[in-house]
């Protein structure tokens, strides 16, 4: 459950410039919400902090974190890491 819990955190990286991504929260299995997107660089890792009421997952049991492209384009290998509920 996200009770008491305000930010999810985590680290980002692509592998070109200019990319973007889609990132939700999973309650039984659906996206809650329209999620948030994100831009992606190839400068090093950016640290991403979305509040759970962005994802529509403030006070809910969540059972996972989906972080898809955002465009019908194919995006090149981006990397995810320190994945956090705050």
């Amino acid at each position: 459950s996200t009770t008491g819990l305000r930010v999810v955190s985590f680290l980002i990286q692509g592998s070109a410039p200019d990319g973007e991504v889609r990132v939700f929260m999973l309650t039984d299995g659906k996206t809650n919400g329209e999620g948030k997107l994100v831009k992606l660089t190839n400068t090093g890792w950016t640290k991403v902090e979305i509040p759970l009421v962005t994802l529509a997952a403030e006070d809910k049991l969540v059972d996972g974190l989906w972080i898809q492209n955002a465009s019908a384009n194919d995006l090149p290998k981006f990397y995810v890491t320190d994945i956090k509920l705050q």
